[in-house]
């Protein structure tokens, strides 16, 4: 049986955030090199990067604070606002994942999804959709769907989450700002006026299953 959590709220930077670390595929540890807060933006000037071993396409690493158990985001949105200046808004880098997520308990899995790149220049807001539909294995040969239970796993317990901050060629400063998660809280009296998030479930799991999705199997 599962019972409906219907309360949405969302999970920001907040009014004085740190600067958020730019990594790359093959160094998530990356640097803040290069990186300015101007308030509401985060300022990335490929001009200031020192760190030999950051190569792009980079990406925006999330804090910590959208890691961990995000089940009940299930069915919300991941947004923000980018923007992107270039000597070319075409290239290479335009192709790469969007936005990649990694998660899960036994078998940590890396997701991803692919969002047509802004225009050079061009402020563009981002919805990314917390639902499997329009996800795809990463590093995998074949093209298909995150599955519903590979989802929620991951959703489980993410390890990091990172928003692509190169596009076209011979990148000069990316901008991302208004980073915003969709989550849920249980219904409390008073709380009517509130948008609901209706996806949102909790499960009387079986014998050997834990978790809001019974998606834990226990050892």
């Amino acid at each position: 049986m599962c019972l409906c959590v219907p309360i949405c709220i969302q999970i920001t930077l907040g009014s004085d955030p740190e600067l958020l670390r730019v990594v790359s595929q093959s160094d998530l540890q990356g640097s803040v090199v290069g990186v300015y807060y101007q308030n509401p933006d985060m300022l990335l000037d490929t001009r200031d990067i020192e760190t030999p071993s950051l190569a792009g396409p980079y990406y925006w690493r999330l804090p910590k604070h959208y890691q961990g158990n995000k089940l009940l985001s299930y069915g919300g949105n991941l947004s923000y606002v980018v923007a992107f200046y270039a000597m070319d808004g075409a290239g290479l880098a335009n192709y790469e994942p969007q936005v990649l997520m990694r998660g899960g308990h036994l078998g940590k899995q890396v997701i991803y999804i692919d969002m047509p790149a802004p225009d050079n220049g061009v402020t563009t807001r981002q919805d990314v959709p917390l639902t499997e539909h329009k996800w795809k294995y990463f590093n995998s040969v074949s093209e298909k769907a995150v599955s519903h239970s590979d989802f929620m796993a991951v959703l489980s317990h993410i390890e990091y989450i990172t928003i692509k901050a190169s596009y076209g060629t011979g990148l000069q400063q990316s901008r991302i700002s208004n980073i915003t998660m969709d989550t849920a809280l249980e219904a409390e009296q008073g709380l009517e006026d509130m948008e609901l998030a209706s996806l949102i479930e909790i499960c009387e799991c079986p014998a050997g299953y834990a978790g809001l999705s019974c998606q834990v199997r226990l050892l």
